[in-house]
């Protein structure tokens, strides 16, 4: 397994046998990774893993927003980042910030970013208690085939959100090996 870490401590695990590598050029200074996968079209798969800290003022939102920019404006690729944004007061069934609640501001802004990039939000069940802070941002919501949110493991507060996507992936291929059989050989 391969895995791509942050400085920060957020990381991205793929296996050796699928071509991928670090996206380090779209770096910003806010707690995520990404990387570039290889898939059997044209387009590019890029994964993201994004951490925002409770007491995050909004540049963290800022930074991931100029590396949405950024992988905009350098190819036409499928984006798939998730993670914890640790924003939990937003109806996701309207996109709307929910009225009287605490950093509206910082929930507006996260809904702009995912609105100006295209991006469809879809995890739809809560991941900690009655709220949703762990999410999925894509522009390709058709590959998702199954999202479900499980109980956490261990010492964890937050559900564990798994997804199945459908997606044709290239894999490095292992050398030929030439195997000798010398029982065969015309001695």
């Amino acid at each position: 397994m391969l895995l791509k870490v942050s400085s920060k401590g957020v990381l991205i695990a793929i296996s050796k046998e699928i071509i991928s590598d670090e996206i380090i050029e779209l770096q910003t200074n806010c707690e995520n990774v990404l990387a570039r996968v290889n898939i059997a079209n044209p387009r590019k798969l890029i994964l993201g893993c994004y951490y925002r800290q409770l007491s995050a003022t909004g540049s963290s939102l800022e930074e991931l927003n100029t590396q949405l920019n950024r992988i905009n404006g350098n190819s036409k690729a499928s984006i798939i980042v998730g993670g914890d944004f640790s924003l939990g007061h937003i109806d996701w069934q309207i996109s709307s910030v929910i009225p009287e609640k605490s950093d509206n501001k910082q929930h507006q802004i996260r809904i702009d970013i995912i609105s100006d990039h295209s991006l469809d939000q879809i995890v739809h069940k809560p991941t900690k208690g009655e709220i949703i802070l762990d999410l999925i941002l894509t522009n390709a919501p058709n590959i998702k085939n199954k999202l479900e949110v499980m109980p956490s493991t261990g010492k964890a507060d937050h559900g564990i959100v798994f997804t199945e996507c459908t997606i044709s992936l290239k894999r490095n291929k292992k050398p030929t090996r030439k195997i000798h059989q010398f029982n065969k050989a015309n001695w």
